[in-house]
Formats: C-alpha cells, sequence, structure tokens
C-alpha cells in the first residue's frame, strides 16, 4: 500500500497543513460533511501517504487525509459508490471540474488516481482509490480552500 499512495506525490498541489482529517467531522478540508462508514485512517499507511506528501516539498499549501470502509457486504459496495457520487457531486457544485484519471497498475483493482480543479480558485483537488482485500481505501489531498 505504501508504494501506491506513493503515486499522490507525482501531484502538483502547491505548506501543508496535514492531520487526519484535517478538518474532523468532515472530508476533504471542510468540503462536504463525512460520510457514514467511512474511518479516517491516522496510522502507519496515512503517515506513509502524509511522508510522501511531503517529500520534496510536493505539498504547499494543502492538506491530506485518508479514509477507509470495510467492503464485505453488497451494502458496502453501495455505500461507498454513492460516496464517490456524493465527492464528485460536490466538487462540480464547488467549481471543481474533472482533469484527469491514472490508472496506477492494471487489473480491475488497480489504483486510480482522479484530479480535478478549480480553475477560478487556483486549487486542486484529488483521490486515489486503493482497494486491497475486504477494504477500499480513500488517500485525497488538495489545495486549501
Amino acid at each position: 500500500m505504501h508504494t501506491r499512495l506513493l503515486a499522490l506525490t507525482a501531484l502538483t498541489l502547491t505548506s501543508v497543513a496535514l492531520a487526519c482529517p484535517a478538518k474532523p467531522g468532515t472530508l476533504g478540508n471542510g468540503l462536504m460533511p463525512s460520510i457514514a462508514g467511512m474511518r479516517p485512517e491516522c496510522g502507519v499507511n496515512y503517515q506513509a501517504f502524509r511522508k510522501s506528501l511531503l517529500a520534496g516539498g510536493t505539498i504547499k499549501n494543502g492538506w491530506a487525509e485518508m479514509y477507509s470502509l470495510p467492503m464485505t457486504t453488497a451494502a458496502d459496495n453501495q455505500r461507498f459508490s454513492t460516496a464517490l457520487q456524493t465527492l464528485t457531486t460536490t466538487l462540480a457544485k464547488k467549481g471543481y471540474v474533472y482533469f484527469s484519471t491514472s490508472d496506477l497498475g492494471s487489473g480491475n483493482n488497480a489504483p486510480r488516481l482522479l484530479n480535478f480543479v478549480n480553475k477560478k480558485a487556483k486549487r486542486v483537488f484529488s483521490y486515489l482509490l486503493v482497494r486491497e482485500g475486504n477494504r477500499m481505501t480513500l488517500a485525497i489531498a488538495g489545495t486549501a480552500q
């Protein structure tokens, strides 16, 4: 997982105020309310993610968060799918437009990085989806709002 999360260092986000989550009770540094069932990850994987973003000054004036959701039932899959739809809809309402997607490997469970940009506010929002066994991890980062 550490290697997969290091892929986010490719983001060209522009000092960093990293916490877990950046603003408690919210997702995306206050962009939207937290999503039921998604648990903030503040342990080893989050710390590796945070460290990878700090390496070389990748993020400045930014934030990063990590969440996980069990994926053991059809209801879990539906909840996660709904959460991503809510996230994407919220980004659009806040003036973000889809910019790019990168598959970081091959196969159905390959990590996927999605990038959005708000040109008016000059901000970037990216999220990385990593599925490992019965768990989905959502690592997100962006420039300060």
